[in-house]
């Protein structure tokens, strides 16, 4: 299916965030964001948090995937992606095949995103660099309660990554102040941790597919 890509309002990781500690999602969903994110150890898990509440009765639409700098150091890092929340069609009770490295009741839904290999490489305009895209997901939540996402690298490989959400460009004051807040940030690729990377990405041509004007089948 071929679909256009999306204006992420950016957000950079200000702190390591874990189910003590987890992103808390206070922005619409269907808002597109794009969390630029870092797994600093192996046993690294980014959890991010929010409620779905009881007027959303005609269900709210869930979209994540994820990305990972377009560079050698980072060409074997695939994260994944769980989204844990009130048992419901989307979101099934479920056992896995191997432990997950995190905590979760074993009565709430459970939809895992893997990434097997890795994605092609596409040109990010706005922050000028090229990136591994991967693999994406679309839940619709009809369960009021409280939802769980965890990004982490089963591996256990460490690295940059960005973790979009939402398919709707909204550029309202906050999605503004962040804007001016993060993109000088993004411009100087002071969010690339990996210093190979970063001078990698500086020396590369930009990709043919860009993100944001190329539609992408999938």
């Amino acid at each position: 299916m071929a679909r256009w890509s999306y204006a992420h309002a950016p957000i950079v990781e200000q702190g390591d965030s874990d189910q003590t500690a987890p992103v808390l999602i206070t922005w619409r969903l269907d808002t597109s964001v794009a969390y630029y994110g870092f797994l600093d150890s192996p046993k690294d898990v980014d959890s991010f948090t929010f409620t779905v509440s009881e007027g959303d009765a005609a269900g709210v639409a869930l979209h994540v995937g994820s990305l990972v700098p377009g560079c050698a150091a980072y060409r074997t890092l695939l994260p994944s992606i769980a989204i844990t929340g009130p048992a419901q069609a989307s979101l099934q009770p479920s056992e896995t095949d191997s432990p997950l490295p995190f905590a979760r009741d074993v009565d709430a839904g459970l939809v895992v995103l893997t990434n097997p290999e890795q994605g092609e490489s596409w040109h990010e305009p706005y922050s000028r660099k090229n990136y591994f895209w991967q693999r994406s997901l679309d839940l619709r939540l009809t369960q009021p309660g409280e939802y769980w996402i965890h990004l982490w690298e089963p591996s256990g490989l460490t690295g940059d990554y960005v973790l979009e959400m939402g398919t709707r460009e909204r550029w309202g004051l906050r999605e503004l102040v962040r804007a001016l807040r993060y993109m000088p940030r993004l411009l100087a690729d002071k969010e690339i941790h990996d210093a190979a990377c970063r001078e990698e990405l500086q020396r590369q041509e930009p990709a043919e597919r860009v993100i944001g004007k190329t539609p992408r089948v999938r």
